[in-house]
């Protein structure tokens, strides 16, 4: 704990692997601290190290990532909450994502021949914006459910090539397409990278070879819109 008070700037990207080594103790023990801190491990602790972090340092209200605001406030004021909503948004995911793992699924899609993006509603528009920044660069970008043609699409790729799962609350895998693609996409030599909000213990973070995280703040139900997820999603692509 004096470790990480000490160096809290250097947590959010830090592994846990890491953490043990610099601070002399077991990974064990730090997956132990977090769950006195009320935490599920040690992948939570910085996700919220960095969001206060950034907030410490802007001054930043928290706004609720469900409600920013309500049908009470007035123009100004709600663009003020969303402007402000985003920016601790783009501010939690800089702390939080490796630069590392970027730069590793960076290489992989530039060297492969196809490039899939597995998403649904307001990921899939996302990931749609990101598919048309990757054809300016000549890498060619298939957004697998755009029209519905999973399968087809999916049919389409193989060996070498990235498959993206973009996905902030899980539902692209619980009955949004066809069965498990996933597991057909790395049955067919696809490398998949999962881009989500979806905890350690997710079966998506779990199958998947890389794994770009951010906080998760929206709930499943009661969210009033998107703000949150999509600047979290459009500034990690």
């Amino acid at each position: 704990a004096d470790y990480i008070l000490h160096h809290a700037e250097s947590i959010p990207r830090m592994t846990v692997r890491e953490l043990a080594e610099e601070a002399h103790v077991s990974k064990a023990a730090i997956i132990r601290l977090c769950h006195k801190l009320g935490l599920d491990g040690y992948r939570e602790l910085r996700v919220e190290m960095a969001g206060e972090l950034e907030r410490r340092r802007l001054y930043l209200a928290n706004v609720d990532a469900n409600r920013p605001f309500t049908e009470q406030e007035s123009c100004a004021t709600t663009i003020s909450l969303v402007a402000k909503l985003e920016r601790e948004a783009i501010a939690s995911c800089y702390q939080s994502v490796s630069p590392d793992m970027i730069d590793t699924v960076a290489r992989e899609i530039s060297r492969a021949s196809h490039v899939i993006l597995y998403a649904t509603g307001d990921s899939c528009l996302v990931s749609s914006l990101f598919a048309s920044k990757l054809a300016k660069i000549g890498v060619q970008c298939i957004v697998a459910g755009l029209y519905g043609d999973y399968a087809a699409n999916t049919a389409l790729v193989g060996e070498g090539d990235v498959a993206l799962f973009v996905t902030y609350s899980g539902l692209l895998l619980r009955g949004a397409m066809f069965p498990n693609p996933i597991a057909t996409v790395r049955a067919r030599g696809c490398t998949t990278v999962a881009v989500t909000g979806l905890a350690e213990d997710d079966a998506l973070v779990s199958a998947a070879d890389h794994v770009i995280s951010f906080q998760a703040r929206e709930s499943q139900k009661g969210a009033i819109g998107s703000f949150y997820s999509t600047a979290c999603m459009n500034f990690v692509l």
